[in-house]
């Protein structure tokens, strides 16, 4: 449809660019190591799933992710 005129190309980039992502739960390195070759460390947020995951957990995942 692009090439007919009828939608512009998607900015696959930029698009992503302007995504944030959410480590809830219990990410592992793995995880931050993939999201660090899409995105910059200013678009990762940690969401603990607070209530739900333990007070200990919380803590030992933000020492870990540090």
């Amino acid at each position: 449809m692009v090439a007919q005129g009828y939608m512009q190309p998607i900015d696959w980039e930029g698009n992503l660019s302007r995504l944030y992502f959410d480590l809830a739960g219990n990410p592992t390195i793995e995880v931050l190591r993939s999201l660090l070759t899409l995105t910059t460390p200013d678009h990762i947020l940690y969401g603990s799933d607070y209530p739900y995951l333990p007070d200990a957990v919380l803590k030992a995942n933000l020492q870990r992710l540090r």
